[in-house]
């Protein structure tokens, strides 16, 4: 009942706004905002790791599996929306470091907006990062997308 009513609120809301422009990510998520918006202007405008459809290369992962070192990822949001604190990311590093672990620091974040035709190229390049990776630790989703994708170790 709540989310009905809800629902209804912010249908009356957006529609009174006929300038109001909404982007989706996700085929599902455009139907619902073109059948609740109808007078509004709706892109769907997909996530590039949705787009992920290539097999994973696993010679690549047997290879990764044969090396004596760890080489861990981290994958954390260089912005201020991080859910982890600095002190605690510090501390993270630290602990690395003492075990002697090896790690390297990878944003998932473009700084510009990917094409379309680009897109494939794009998620090959940001996937050959993950592979020279044995674990990533990370406070993304697409982090964890991709290290569950690449089957890699995970936090």
């Amino acid at each position: 009942m709540i989310v009905r009513i809800e629902k209804e609120k912010t249908r009356e809301i957006y529609n009174r706004h006929p300038d109001l422009v909404i982007f989706t990510r996700d085929p599902v998520s455009d139907r619902i905002a073109r059948s609740l918006f109808p007078n509004l202007k709706i892109f769907c405008m997909p996530d590039f790791v949705l787009s992920l459809n290539t097999p994973v290369n696993e010679n690549s992962i047997c290879e990764r599996n044969k090396k004596r070192e760890v080489n861990v990822m981290i994958c954390f949001r260089g912005d201020t929306q991080s859910a982890i604190p600095l002190e605690a990311k510090n501390r993270l590093l630290s602990l690395l470091k003492m075990n002697d672990y090896k790690y390297f620091h990878y944003e998932t974040l473009l700084d510009h907006p990917i094409r379309i035709s680009q897109q494939a190229k794009t998620v090959d390049q940001v996937l050959n990062k993950f592979i020279d990776s044995d674990a990533v630790i990370t406070d993304r989703l697409h982090g964890l997308i991709f290290a569950i994708q690449m089957k890699l170790g995970k936090i």
